[in-house]
């Protein structure tokens, strides 16, 4: 993981629904508390509706390039082609400096299952960006706050 200590501390988030943003969240929540003392972090998210958008599209893209930290959280089985657009165009605007992309998805339903679609396209994707990439893998519930790490 990259050092968050310094001022301007940029986290981004991108999700597809209500209970995948909570998932994320809780995540930045636990990577935030592992930090320790930040002197500034600035959280900005985006949900796939909004990527629709060509213009909202380009800010997320521009957040991403700047931004420390991605969290990217799913539960689908593809991404759309709004979301693809943006990771295409997060992948020409980074500048390759250290930072980290977490990937919140849903564990596979069988041990042994092959790599989502999702999975496989986002491990061709971020080591061309420099960044650490890590997934992980998250059973939840739609009641409020309940959520299981896979190990």
């Amino acid at each position: 993981m990259c050092d968050v200590k310094n001022a301007g501390f940029n986290v981004l988030i991108v999700y597809d629904e209500f209970v995948s943003g909570q998932r994320a969240v809780q995540t930045y929540y636990r990577l935030m508390s592992q930090q320790g003392d930040l002197a500034e972090v600035n959280l900005k998210t985006w949900t796939f509706d909004l990527l629709k958008n060509p213009e909202i599209n380009q800010s997320a893209i521009e957040d991403a390039a700047e931004a420390q930290i991605i969290i990217l959280a799913a539960n689908c089985e593809m991404l759309p082609a709004a979301v693809e657009k943006w990771l295409q165009g997060w992948r020409l605007h980074t500048n390759k400096r250290h930072g980290s992309f977490v990937a919140v998805l849903n564990p596979a339903s069988e041990p042994g299952k092959e790599l989502s679609a999702v999975e496989n396209e986002l491990q061709s994707l971020i080591p061309e960006t420099g960044s650490d990439f890590l997934i992980e893998r998250t059973e939840y519930s739609h009641e409020w706050g309940v959520l299981h790490v896979a190990a």
